[in-house]
């Protein structure tokens, strides 16, 4: 279950978590069928569709905890559905679920202790702690499923394995890119953001890149004089653009995860404690305080090749929990 449209509204980072999930899943099992369905909504065709069909159901990425009661069908409705599913003998899970919270970023018992105060959080926390299988991309998602779930597993985020899925490759490097924020965007951190191009280590140009269409017209409204402005939301677009980038400055971990994967330099901009997650790959982040400070005092980081995560825990977990019992008929 995931993001199942694109479009210059819609996050392509969401697809970048999916395609991602898709290529882990195929390693651990190269025969598996992948229907989509929708996270946003009770979608009537499509659950008479899986509950008929599909052996395991999965709910795919995005933050499964902030400091809200919002009723979101993904984080809400959706566990119900989920009890009639494994009432009808099928797998259920949910990968790469995580945090999201407003700096800083604390220690993850502190922050799953302040996330806990929630009721809409604490109902599920104990909906994962019945799915068979449950994989977190940050600690402090970790810590509340340790709580409620007898063998979750932490992994890095998914997006860092979109490339792999959809067969684009480290490419010749052209250009550089600062990926404007989601959260916490406006006027004055764009033009912050804009001036970092001073500290990328070459002469390549540098684009200014929204994800979305709602950022790309503040950026466009705050920078009218400047001619390198981008809003690329197709997914595979975007991602064949990050495959050719050297340096990315990027307030999106789900442009910072997925452009490591595509052999980008990146320094991760934190606006919220979703960049936790790039800890898992060894990768540091900079509040965007400090931009608006003018203090930045980070590095860019890459992943190479001989330093890629290895695959092989979330394929003995994915096989074990899902692949192994469908094989033995649940």
């Amino acid at each position: 279950m995931t993001v199942t449209e694109s479009g210059p509204d819609l996050n392509p980072g969401c697809h970048f978590i999916t395609h991602g999930i898709r290529h882990l899943i195929h390693r651990a099992d190269p025969e598996a069928l992948i229907l989509e369905a929708t996270l946003f909504k009770h979608d009537q065709d499509q659950w008479a569709a899986m509950l008929e069909e599909a052996d395991a159901i999965l709910l795919c990425g995005n933050p499964r905890f902030d400091r809200s009661d919002d009723q979101q069908y993904w984080v809400s409705q959706i566990w119900e559905d989920f009890k009639t599913a494994r009432a009808r003998g099928i797998l259920t899970g949910d990968l790469f679920g995580g945090t999201a919270s407003p700096l800083p970023i604390d220690k993850p018992s502190d922050e799953a202790k302040k996330l806990m105060v929630y009721q809409r959080n604490r109902i599920t926390a104990q909906e994962q702690g019945a799915l068979d299988c449950l994989v977190c991309r940050d600690k402090a998602a970790m810590h509340i499923a340790q709580q409620n779930h007898p063998a979750p597993l932490l992994f890095p985020c998914s997006a860092f394995w979109a490339g792999d899925c959809l067969k684009i490759n480290p490419g010749e490097k052209k250009w550089n890119a600062i990926t404007i924020p989601s959260q916490n965007c406006t006027p004055k951190l764009i033009r912050e953001l804009q001036k970092l191009a001073a500290i990328i280590p070459n002469s390549l140009p540098t684009f200014m890149v929204a994800h979305e269409v709602r950022e790309f017209l503040l950026m466009r409204e705050t920078l009218s004089d400047q001619h390198n402005l981008l809003l690329l939301s197709d997914p595979v677009t975007l991602l064949r653009f990050y495959a050719h980038t050297s340096h990315l400055i990027s307030c999106r971990l789900h442009g910072s995860t997925p452009a490591l994967g595509v052999g980008a330099s990146v320094l991760n901009i934190a606006t919220d404690t979703r960049s936790s997650a790039a800890d898992l790959f060894g990768i540091g982040s900079i509040p965007y305080t400090a931009v608006m400070d003018g203090k930045v005092n980070g590095f860019f980081q890459k992943i190479d090749s001989e330093g890629r995560p290895s695959e092989k825990a979330f394929v003995d977990y994915f096989q074990k929990t899902i692949v192994n019992k469908i094989k033995k008929g649940g």
